[in-house]
């Protein structure tokens, strides 16, 4: 059994669309660069370490604040 290395973290392949091990984008099939390339994608996260983990925080924090209000909507629609 071959296991794969996780390249980037959850939220940054959230962000970018892409496989976290293979790093291809899940639409399409293709790598990042190309796909970029292809559809004229800007890239503007940032890129020293501490303006990027800030900038991935800021980023989980309203991830969790929508999944949370997802779920509390859809318990209020399932109990009719």
């Amino acid at each position: 059994m071959r296991f794969k290395k996780t390249e980037v973290c959850q939220t940054c392949s959230r962000l970018k669309n892409v496989c976290q091990t293979c790093l291809l984008d899940l639409e399409y099939g293709l790598p990042i660069q190309v796909r970029d390339a292809a559809l004229r994608i800007k890239d503007d996260l940032p890129r020293s370490d501490v303006n990027k983990e800030y900038y991935i925080q800021n980023l989980d924090k309203e991830v969790w604040k929508y999944q949370d209000w997802t779920f509390k909507a859809s318990l209020f629609l399932t109990n009719d």
